[in-house]
């Protein structure tokens, strides 16, 4: 049985990839898995989200700063603990 919630984007924090599945991310740290792939949720979301790397899409409102990490790539950090690693171009 699928379950719809609705979620409105503002308390979404990322939404990312893992083993092939997509989750959804919220600010208070609950996960969901979501049908949708990220290039359908980038279309959606457009400017209010920022598409880090191809497993990482995160809402601009989360992202704290960023570092420089290698030539071409930066360290995104969060305002919020998150263990997932990523990077982006």
């Amino acid at each position: 049985m699928t379950v719809f919630l609705p979620i409105s984007f503002d308390k979404i924090a990322l939404f990312y990839l893992e083993n092939e599945i997509n989750h959804l991310y919220t600010h208070s740290g609950k996960i969901y898995s979501i049908p949708e792939n990220l290039e359908e949720l980038e279309r959606q979301v457009s400017s209010t989200f920022f598409r880090v790397n191809r497993q990482f899409l995160v809402n601009r409102n989360a992202i704290r700063d960023a570092t420089e990490h290698f030539p071409r790539k930066l360290k995104v950090n969060l305002k919020f603990p998150f263990n997932k690693k990523y990077h982006c171009k």
